[in-house]
């Protein structure tokens, strides 16, 4: 028995030895598709909207996102970003919605900080909610 694992661990040593460079071709093709698959924004969005229908289905809200993408550094870009409630209230809705892994966890820990936003160009949202609060 034992001989039989050394005469099997040989063959495979002799096997990646005589095509390894096939193998790592292979490799290499493999890992360069997966990556071509992960990065488009289409393949993205369809992933977004499917996490988005399983938060539908469990809170009883509507999420939809037109366009998702996600770049190398971890930011998130959702575009027509909207949340309804069972009363088909918007409740929000974002043009376009910037993430980075910075905010992500600060959102999940309830860090929230708005001064960085702006609801159009140049108008900052601190200043919008501070002219609602004098009037």
């Amino acid at each position: 028995m034992f001989i039989t694992k050394i005469y099997n661990i040989k063959s495979i040593k002799k096997f990646l030895k005589k095509y390894k460079f096939i193998l790592l071709i292979i490799i290499l093709l493999l890992i360069t598709t997966f990556v071509l698959i992960i990065t488009n924004s289409k393949f993205q969005t369809t992933l977004a909207n499917k996490l988005a229908n399983e938060i539908n289905v469990e809170f009883g809200t509507e999420i939809a996102i037109d366009k998702a993408t996600l770049s190398y550094n971890g930011k998130v870009d959702l575009r027509d970003f909207i949340i309804r409630d069972h009363k088909n209230d918007t409740l929000v809705f974002f043009k376009n919605l910037y993430l980075s892994p910075i905010s992500l966890g600060k959102l999940v820990s309830n860090d929230l900080n708005f001064s960085s936003i702006s609801l159009l160009p140049n108008i900052p949202v601190m200043a919008v909610f501070s002219k609602f609060m004098v009037e």
